[in-house]
């Protein structure tokens, strides 16, 4: 099925910002080459915490 000049991976996408992110992640390993070849990348960490216990840091992610 196709919206416009664009080839919709899943036909049954709910609404037009949906359509967009469909669109856009079709393209997420040449943005990722793109990125490591300029040298726009950077490593995080997300802190995961206990849930009985918020201020105590399990492991990172």
């Amino acid at each position: 099925m196709t919206w416009g000049n664009y080839k919709l991976l899943n036909p049954h996408l709910p609404n037009p910002q949906s359509i967009a992110v469909a669109k856009r992640d079709t393209n997420v390993l040449s943005t990722v080459k793109g990125s490591l070849g300029h040298g726009r990348t950077a490593l995080v960490f997300q802190p995961v915490v206990q849930a009985g216990d918020t201020n105590k840091i399990v492991f990172f992610e």
